[in-house]
């Protein structure tokens, strides 16, 4: 008789991070940052020197800004960061705890090696909850007056 032990799989950050990471100089500014977020297409970024992460801007905190306030008064403090071979829970946890939409992940040197969102973390959920199809739309007519 054969006997199959059962072994829970868990997903580990490099699996779902993006390592392709815009960054934003500690040199910027805030309209500088405002312009690096709007052609990335992101809500957020890590403020680096080198590849040493000092913070994260997002557009929450450049809203609060002038467009001359440097991006080093206005970056989150402290960084909440996970290393590639962490596991997602971890990392999603981290996020709820902090009510952060994205960490930075950094190998044992502080470096950055990529970033994960909340929207990342979501899609790993997603595809784990089986196959999916299509997701078809349905528009609601206005009711009538």
């Amino acid at each position: 008789m054969a006997i199959k032990l059962a072994e829970e799989r868990h997903r580990r950050v490099s699996e779902v991070m993006s390592e392709a990471v815009g960054v934003i100089e500690e040199s910027a500014t805030a309209g500088e940052a405002k312009t690096i977020l709007v052609d990335l297409e992101v809500t957020g970024a890590p403020v680096v020197r080198g590849e040493q992460v000092l913070g994260v801007v997002s557009r929450a905190d450049l809203l609060r800004a002038d467009d001359a306030t440097p991006v080093t008064e206005i970056m989150s403090d402290p960084v909440y960061a996970v290393r590639p071979g962490d596991s997602l829970a971890l990392a999603v946890r981290l996020m709820v705890k902090q009510r952060i939409h994205r960490v930075v992940v950094v190998n044992e040197a502080g470096e950055l090696r990529g970033i994960l969102t909340a929207l990342d973390a979501l899609a790993a959920v997603a595809d784990s909850l089986g196959p999916t199809g299509d997701i078809a739309y349905a528009s609601l007519a206005p009711p009538e007056e």
